[in-house]
């Protein structure tokens, strides 16, 4: 099918959420609730203050979730700004073993290995939320990166409630695709995060650990001062599990294949709404990958693909328009957050408004046009949409690195040039 132009009307989002207007309208409770196992997470929800049933609108996450206490996190006044003005029930979690939740930690815990595991933790708060709260019965699930993981995982938890999640630039696959490695090459992106995520936490605390390396200066020299892997590793691979499991196992193994959670793609019972960003430069692979899986191997779930000029996390970066000198449009993520993204869920979690027409919205890439991008509105839309993702009639073809810079389809005569 052709592609053709999206345009909507105005957004639906049209109030700036300030401290204020949150204190009016919401009241913020913290819970520890308990899972099967009797382990208690960390949970803070906003609840409006009309007394009405609402949606809820939940993120699972092992990252802080300051302000602990009485404050509210500042994504109700952005990112999730729009569900705080439609009155949705927003909660926040921190997953099991992360900052104030009890238990431990497991890095991409495998779905479906012993009693409980990430997807019994999400059927168990949502069960929590249905028993406890003021909800009209449905919940969604959204998430960016670490996040989008659990995303995914909620997809996977089959509470009945749980009817729409968002997995946004998804980990997905920790050794092929995703910022633990490249296709295999230990990635340098991880190694700073692995020395502050993988690190075992002593007991629950609202801080985050410290990062027992630092990368400093220019990227590249740093690396290439410190030489093999092995040195990179050796100093801190006693102190960091995973990244000891990540030495143990560096072929795609059973290790790897049991993390995936595309590999649990089976009958997915709420619609799915993924995200990605051309720009990504850590999880660009798990959306493509995790939308691609949905369509093979659960081809009955209404399965949804968004992808714009953003970098990782850029669509919920609200006054970004560029970086550097590549120009994006301005305003594509509120009218990404307002009609496509809060539509969704409105559809789903509240019956509002029509079914999304259409499986592939994607805004198109134009950051080489910074004379024209740098005054070109793009809050009314400007997306194409597809039947599905590549495009029908999509070819593949070979290229080759040739002079000046160039790429060229003919085979170079010189056999040791690289392909791509």
């Amino acid at each position: 099918m052709a592609a053709t132009m999206f345009f909507a009307a105005k957004p639906v989002w049209s109030r700036e959420i300030g401290p204020k207007w949150l204190e009016e309208n919401y009241r913020k409770v913290e819970e520890m609730i308990p899972m099967r196992d009797g382990v208690k997470l960390y949970t803070a929800i906003y609840l409006p203050k009309d007394g009405e049933k609402h949606p809820v609108m939940m993120m699972r996450t092992p990252y802080g979730l300051n302000p602990y206490g009485k404050e509210f996190h500042k994504y109700l006044r952005n990112v999730q700004g729009v569900y705080a003005e439609h009155k949705y029930i927003i909660v926040h979690q921190n997953v099991r073993g992360t900052f104030l939740s009890e238990g431990d930690m497991v890095q991409i815990r495998p779905v479906g290995e012993g009693p409980v595991d990430d997807a019994t933790d999400t059927y168990d708060t949502a069960e929590w939320i249905i028993r406890n709260l003021p909800t009209n019965g449905s919940i969604g699930v959204s998430g960016v990166s670490y996040n989008g993981f659990y995303a995914t995982i909620a997809a996977l938890s089959n509470h009945p409630a749980i009817k729409a999640v968002s997995p946004q630039a998804p980990i997905t696959d920790w050794f092929l695709g995703d910022d633990a490695h490249a296709n295999g090459a230990f990635h340098s992106s991880i190694y700073s995060f692995a020395s502050r995520m993988f690190r075992e936490r002593k007991r629950p605390t609202n801080r985050s650990n410290q990062a027992l390396v630092k990368v400093e200066g220019d990227c590249y020299d740093w690396f290439m001062k410190k030489g093999s892997l092995d040195n990179l590793i050796s100093p801190v691979v006693d102190s960091l599990e995973f990244l000891r499991q990540m030495v143990e196992h560096p072929t795609y193994d059973e290790f790897w294949e049991k993390r995936n959670p595309t590999n649990h793609f089976r009958n997915v019972k709420p619609a799915v709404l993924v995200v990605g960003g051309w720009y990504d430069a850590e999880d660009c692979y798990g959306a493509f990958e995790t939308y691609r899986k949905l369509c093979s191997e659960s081809p009955s779930t209404d399965t949804y693909l968004v992808s714009g000029p953003w970098y990782h996390g850029g669509w919920n970066k609200l006054d970004v328009d560029h970086i550097g000198d590549a120009w994006f449009g301005k305003g594509t993520q509120r009218y990404y957050l307002s009609n496509i993204e809060y539509p969704f869920f409105a559809y789903y979690l509240e019956g509002k408004g029509e079914k999304p027409k259409d499986k592939v919205m994607i805004l198109p890439s134009q950051e080489t046009m910074k004379s024209e991008m740098e005054n070109m509105d793009l809050s009314d839309g400007g997306y194409a949409t597809y039947d599905s993702w590549p495009p029908q009639g999509t070819y593949y073809e070979k290229m080759y690195l040739a002079d000046n810079e160039l790429l060229s389809k003919e085979k170079p005569a010189d056999e040791s040039s690289y392909s791509y």
